[in-house]
Order: C-alpha cells, then structure tokens, then sequence
C-alpha cells in the first residue's frame, strides 16, 4: 500500500481513539464528580464502621489475606457501577474499517493492473534416467501451431497497451531520436585483422540497424558487406539484423550471423570478403559467434 493511503488510515485512526478518550472523561463528570478509570478510583471505599470483628480494611477473614487489597466482591460491584453511570460510547471501529476499506480499494485499483494473458500450457512428461520430468509448456515450442500464435499476439497486445500506459512516452521518444541523431554515425565491435584489414560495424545517423563494413586500413574506402535494411525489403519488410562477426585469419572469408524479426535466433554465413559472394548454404540455429577459424583460414568449429 503507498505512503499516502497508510497516512490516511494512520490519522483516521488517532482521531477516533482522541474522540474516544475525550468522550470517556466527559461521561464520567456527573453530579460534580469526576471519575477516573485508574485503579485507585476503581477502588470502593470501605467504611471501618461496617467492618466486621476481626476484619480490617483490605483483608478478609482474619488470618486469611486477600490477594487484592480489596476484596473480589467489592471490586466487582464498584465496577458494574461505574458501568451503570457511564452513559454509552459510541464505537469508532466501524469508522475505523470504513476508511481502511477504502484505502484498500483505492490502493487495488491503482496498483495492480489486468494481468498477461495465460500461457497454454500442455503438460509433458518424460523419464529421463528413471527421473520422471514434467514440461508444462513444451507446446509454445511449436511457435506455428494456432494456440501459441494467438498467445504470441495476446502478449504483444498486452505489452503495447502497458507501455502506453508511460506518462511522457511520446516527448521521452521525441529526446531520445533527438539525441540519436545529434550523436551522428555510430562505429562498433572493431576488429583488426593481419595486412591492417579492419572489419566493424557502423550505424549511421536516421538508421536502425547496422551494417557490417571492411576497409583496407584508415585511409581505405568503405565495403559494405552486409546491409540488413536491404535484407529486410527484399524479405517482405521483415527487420534483419547483424548479431555477431568473426572474419578468417587471412581475412578473405568472414563468417556472420543473422536473425530476423527480431528475435535471436540467428543463421550462420559464410561470404568471400573480396567478392560478397555466399559460401554454401546458411546454418540455422546458431545462437552466438562461438566461432573459431583454424589457423590456416581453411576452416572453422562453432557450438
């Protein structure tokens, strides 16, 4: 619950015990006597002329002392009437729960927000090693089957209307392109390779994606060797990207991957850095740039 609903209920809660309290001592103010809930005003007071032989003021029998200085009888009838002239108070516990009931249902209502869509789930089992293993969500492994499209959709759905929830989002968009391209071309993951051949990606000012580019030292012009906004018109407008790079020791092959979409599962490819030729067919599936050319360029291992 914020601060603010608590300080609320806090001062609701101080006022009724204050009214209480201020009610209690104005009961008790009745034919010029004013009666105190202490102990002492509790306390009947015994007149010594109505005590028995062998009594005295807070004992019993003689011989037998009474754990209270009074004794019980007294106590309770004193008590029952200061009961009977008190006239009735009135609670503040209804009070009390009203306003926190609606600090509650306010603080609900701001804080928690419609939940994701559920996932489909269809459980698997497997024995593995004589190890029963359940796999609730295997099925959002099939990305084409209709049940987890729809999921797929829902989710998105549900994190656009999330995030336009963000006070400020359009002028926070508005700085942030402002900035990008205040900040002009952007140049990363520079890679120099033997025979002073560089290799790196660059972004340049109004663009989303980066290129992979090789040049032939500083001074050498620019090679485009792969350009994924190009990609993307010639795949339906389909978003590529560049997710990783690891050119030969002799710098005539590169090898890089590429994901579509926007997802990270990227392709593997080959290309002949003289000619931007392609080198055999692409490999699906591979994640990360885990690669490594053998030390004479004629091949490579990747995981």
């Amino acid at each position: 619950m914020p601060s603010s609903a608590w300080a609320v209920v806090a001062a609701s809660a101080a006022a009724a015990s204050r009214e209480r309290q201020k009610r209690v001592m104005e009961s008790g103010s009745q034919k010029g006597k004013t009666v105190s809930l202490t102990r002492q005003a509790l306390t009947p007071r015994v007149r010594k002329d109505r005590l028995r032989p062998g009594e005295s003021p807070g004992f019993g029998r003689q011989g037998h002392q009474s754990p209270c200085p009074l004794s019980r009888p007294n106590m309770l009838r004193s008590i029952w009437r200061h009961r009977a002239r008190s006239p009735p108070m009135r609670s503040t516990r209804f009070s009390t729960s009203r306003w926190l009931t609606a600090a509650l249902v306010s603080c609900a209502t701001c804080a928690f927000a419609a939940p994701p869509p559920a996932a489909p789930s269809q459980p698997v089992t497997d024995t593995l090693h004589g190890v029963q293993v359940a796999d609730p969500y295997r099925n959002l492994e099939n990305v084409k089957s209709p049940q987890t499209q729809e999921w797929l959709k829902a989710q998105g759905a549900y994190a656009e209307e999330q995030l336009a929830r963000i006070q400020g989002r359009e002028a926070m968009t508005q700085r942030i392109a402002e900035l990008a391209r205040a900040t002009g071309d952007l140049v990363v993951a520079l890679t120099r390779m033997p025979g002073d051949k560089l290799f790196y990606l660059k972004r340049k000012a109004g663009e989303n994606q980066y290129k992979l580019i090789v040049r032939q030292g500083m001074a050498g012009a620019e090679q485009v060797l792969v350009d994924p906004e190009a990609m993307a018109k010639a795949k339906g407008g389909v978003p590529h990207a560049v997710n990783y790079f690891v050119p030969s020791w002799d710098g005539r092959h590169i090898a890089y991957g590429v994901s579509a979409g926007g997802s990270e599962d990227a392709s593997l490819y080959v290309m002949k850095v003289a000619t931007g030729e392609l080198v055999g067919e692409p490999i699906p599936r591979v994640h990360e740039g885990l690669l490594s050319w053998t030390p004479d360029s004629k091949a490579f291992t990747f995981n």
